[in-house]
């Protein structure tokens, strides 16, 4: 039997908790209560409301099961939304639940080269082989036939107890595409494409891009509706109009991330950073004595990183020449996730760049991979003087959304 205290972790956070069908049992199975529906209502203004629970009426009198599919259960912008929406509409009474493979380490190196690929961030020479598509094709279906095609699972047709509506949240799984459409070929199945795909590169006859989107697209092109990040520029030119929905990424005001806090739990926070950066062997945070500019995103190849240091470099080098006292720090750090095999790549490869090129500043850098604590990444948004998203790939704009949210709190108390 569960405790209180088993259900949270050595973070203060809910401990992530995965059933017997690889299904997310978010905050304990609704053991946890973060929020309350009163506290979501007053989030939004109440047009937004209505019209959202105008659409929970529909689901719940049609009893519709949803399901979500995706790589990783924590760690990525993804799971963030995942887990806030479970959060959100299982307590409102909509039979939703979200499901995740067993991780294969050589798979996400494949699917993460495939990312790098699609969004043009390595060199031509980086290519997809046959074997690379077996071993996803593989993977995926060995998942599927081990937890979600039985008879009530996820993936079985509803005459069996299936799902109702299908959404595979994650380009690294296009394969439970066909899967899906083949135990219930009139169920919607919905694919969620949430990274920029290089649609110059997709077009290039002979491109490594070409290659590996062709090898997504068999599978893609069964689903009945493609989502996308709202850029019209991401999505290739096979992907039928009539099909196309756009969604951004999204934040749950409510959460970790951003809840508001005390300045005597900030405080406890950043007092954890700083034990993070000792333990790392980084320079600790000298706030609030100095003030620090902070970059929060996973170490990856398209997030900017080098950019960041650059003109970190510049402003304290050209603009701060002779005034230390005002010199900020910088932080830049991030949650790691289980299938970012690039996380330790890039983050050893921006180690080796400050040590080369900017040694006059290392002592100012605290550079850090974090576990996965909301409210320490909260923490160090809420305290920042000034807060970057320099990512050269995506972009999307969650963090900033979540720096200015902070201000805005601040301001209107």
């Amino acid at each position: 039997m569960l405790t209180i205290s088993s259900m949270f972790g050595p973070t203060k956070q809910p401990r992530l908790v995965i059933g017997y069908e690889n299904d997310v049992q978010v905050d304990s199975k609704g053991r946890i209560r973060l929020c309350t529906e009163a506290q979501y209502k007053v989030s939004v203004r109440e047009p937004t409301w209505n019209a959202v629970m105008h659409y929970v009426k529909i689901v719940k009198q049609r009893n519709l099961r949803i399901v979500f599919f995706n790589a990783t259960p924590q760690g990525g912008g993804v799971a963030l939304m995942r887990h806030a929406l479970v959060r959100f509409l299982k307590p409102l009474g909509i039979n939703i639940e979200w499901f995740v493979p067993r991780p294969r380490p050589d798979v996400f190196r494949v699917t993460k080269t495939n990312h790098n690929i699609l969004q043009g961030t390595v060199g031509p020479d980086v290519t997809q082989s046959d074997e690379d598509v077996e071993k996803i094709v593989d993977w995926v279906k060995n998942n599927a036939e081990r937890y979600w095609l039985k008879k009530g699972g996820p993936l079985s047709s509803r005459a069996n107890g299936g799902a109702d509506i299908v959404i595979i949240d994650d380009p690294q799984m296009p394969e439970l595409i066909p899967l899906a459409k083949n135990a219930d070929k009139e169920r919607p199945v919905i694919f969620r494409s949430h990274i920029q795909i290089r649609n110059d590169l997709v077009q290039k006859e002979g491109s490594s891009a070409q290659k590996v989107w062709k090898s997504l697209w068999k599978s893609i092109k069964q689903a009945d509706v493609f989502i996308s990040h709202p850029v019209k520029d991401f999505v290739p030119d096979d992907v039928k109009n009539e099909c196309v929905g756009y969604m951004p990424a999204t934040t749950d005001w409510l959460d970790g991330l951003n809840k508001q806090m005390q300045d005597y739990d900030t405080d406890y926070y950043l007092n954890n950073f700083n034990h993070e950066c000792q333990s790392q062997r980084v320079p600790q945070l000298a706030y609030p004595r100095k003030s620090y500019i902070a970059q929060i995103a996973r170490f990856d190849p398209a997030k900017g990183i080098p950019d960041v240091i650059k003109s970190f470099a510049i402003f304290r080098r050209d603009l701060l020449k002779g005034k230390p006292e005002e010199a900020p720090q910088l932080v830049i750090c991030g949650h790691s996730s289980v299938d970012d095999p690039d996380g330790t790549i890039v983050f050893d490869q921006t180690q080796k760049l400050i040590a080369k090129d900017y040694d006059d500043l290392k002592d100012d850098i605290s550079m850090v991979r974090l576990g996965p604590s909301d409210q320490l990444l909260n923490a160090v948004l809420t305290k920042a003087h000034v807060v970057l998203q320099l990512s050269t790939r995506e972009g999307f704009e969650v963090k900033v959304s979540e720096a200015l949210h902070k201000v805005c709190s601040h301001v209107l108390g």
